[in-house]
């Protein structure tokens, strides 16, 4: 029995390969939350400059019940000590003071005292800061009643609270999608596209346009009635501003507010914003370019049409610009996006040919990092599935085949499932060819001259059941392997592909 048929005899289900051509909103999400690292969802203010370093409280018990002194000046006192502990850049005690008997009931009494403003701004901050720790933290401050006071808070005439209540209320929005859901149902949203409408000081800007950020994202995505308001404002935010920060956090909302079904990809559309989120690719800021990036890439992810709309606002010259990035991050979403183009119709594929592309992925798929191959493989994978006879051809003249034969040398199975799949529907093509000629599968030839027959023959020992199958499959559909033979491609038939041996 052959080693094949051993192997047989333990095969478990393989995977779905009809779905190749899908435009993939899956692995959006999941980059996503990979690379959203330097983007965090919630962040800590730290202390004054000019307050000096701070140690780290020895008795924090001792503090918080200082918070109880007969006196507003003890009371401030030691708020403000608070408030240093919780802003501390490293160790800051954030779980010891939020569970200390008494402290978060008389922060959020604080929070509420309008007499006392001073008392207010402190003790907003320190519940800013507790919110932005671990997930426990966080629903330990929405449990405390802070919520609507901080609601509350954003209306008030006093710039600083109206600033610090956004913060700790985008903190909060940003730790899940229950507590997201439940700040959107208080219409605080509303309450910031009115602040952003009145001209604010530029870190209130800054604060609010981050907020509306946090509640235009989450698993699962937010109601989309609920954020619709907030698509025309961020998009004027992105074509008008020229603040690095706002610009930013306007164009991570965009690509949030596009990650969904059609109808938010088309509002986004509606907006008018594309042009420019397609000229901000450009950017040498690269806090600017990824999320900007982000947002047409998301674009893409729609029906054909939507994706038409985007490469008629010019999106594919850039693209070339976006493969030479240094960062690996941006030239792996750029093939990511690039893919879910070739996912398109013909006339699609036929626009990334025209526009170039093809020869600098295959490049980026032979000397990237190993994420950079599989978005690149994505894109051949998806022309070749969806493209024609002809468009295949060009990809093999391009130089496809040894590239894919490259990633064939990986053993990450993620890379092997897209380069296999890729090198099926290029030999599909070359096998019609075959048959309406009569010669052999020129795209077979090309294959085993570049080694890929020997390297698709050892997957045959992946560990991988999935890689075993679809191996196996490869073989017996274009080289005509069988269940019972010890496969030796290169001395198989002469390299007559097919035609019987000579005897």
């Amino acid at each position: 029995m052959s080693s094949f048929a051993k192997q047989k005899g333990t095969s478990k289900k393989g995977i779905d390969m009809e779905k190749s051509k899908e435009k993939r909103t899956s692995m959006a999400v999941s980059m996503r939350k990979k690379q959203y690292q330097s983007q965090l969802e919630k962040k800590r203010r730290e202390n004054k400059s000019d307050e000096g370093e701070t140690e780290i409280c020895a008795n924090i018990p001792a503090l918080v019940q200082e918070l109880f002194a007969p006196t507003v000046e003890r009371q401030l006192e030691a708020m403000i000590l608070i408030r240093k502990q919780l802003s501390l850049e490293e160790a800051a005690p954030i779980d010891t003071i939020a569970n200390t008997e008494g402290c978060m009931p008389r922060l959020v009494e604080f929070l509420g005292n309008n007499e006392q403003p001073h008392l207010q701004i402190e003790a907003a901050w320190a519940l800013t800061n507790i919110a932005s720790g671990t997930a426990d933290n966080t629903q330990h401050v929405a449990a405390s009643g802070a919520l609507p006071i901080f609601v509350q808070l954003m209306q008030t005439g006093n710039d600083d609270l109206r600033e610090q209540s956004i913060w700790a209320l985008g903190n909060i929005a940003g730790d899940c999608a229950p507590l997201r859901d439940a700040i959107l149902s208080m219409n605080v949203l509303h309450i910031l596209i009115a602040i952003v409408a009145s001209g604010p000081k530029i870190s209130l800007l800054r604060n609010a346009v981050w907020a509306m950020g946090n509640l235009c994202r989450g698993n699962p995505i937010p109601i989309f009635e609920q954020i619709t308001p907030v698509v025309p404002v961020i998009a004027d935010l992105i074509i008008r501003c020229q603040d690095e920060e706002v610009l930013t956090d306007a164009c991570w909302a965009a690509s949030y507010i596009s990650n969904g079904p059609d109808d938010r990809i088309q509002a986004v559309l509606d907006s008018n914003v594309v042009p420019r989120l397609i000229q901000l690719l450009t950017q040498t800021i690269p806090s600017i370019q990824v999320p900007a990036l982000r947002a047409v890439g998301n674009i893409v992810t729609g029906n054909d049409k939507l994706t038409q709309a985007v490469i008629n606002c010019g999106l594919l010259p850039p693209l070339h610009f976006l493969l030479q990035s240094p960062k690996a991050a941006v030239r792996k979403e750029t093939c990511w996006t690039i893919s879910n183009i070739t996912a398109g119709t013909t006339h699609q594929i036929q626009a990334v040919f025209t526009a170039g592309l093809i020869g600098p992925v295959i490049q980026r798929m032979m000397t990237g990092e190993v994420q950079v191959k599989r978005e690149a493989a994505w894109v051949i994978n998806n022309a070749a599935s969806g493209g024609t006879a002809e468009q295949v051809n060009f990809l093999v003249q391009e130089g496809c085949i040894p590239a894919l034969c490259d990633l064939l040398g990986l053993r990450e199975e993620k890379v092997l499932t897209v380069a296999l799949e890729a090198i099926d529907n290029i030999l599909k093509i070359g096998q019609m060819e075959k048959q309406n000629t009569g010669r052999e599968n020129p795209f077979a030839m090309s294959l085993t001259e570049c080694g890929g027959t020997d390297k698709v023959q050892e997957l045959q020992h992946h560990a991988s059941t999935a890689i075993y199958e679809k191996s196996l499959s490869i073989l017996r559909k274009y080289f005509e392997v069988s269940d019972d033979d010890d496969i030796d491609i290169n001395a198989a038939a002469n390299f007559n592909f097919g035609q019987p041996p000579q005897n």
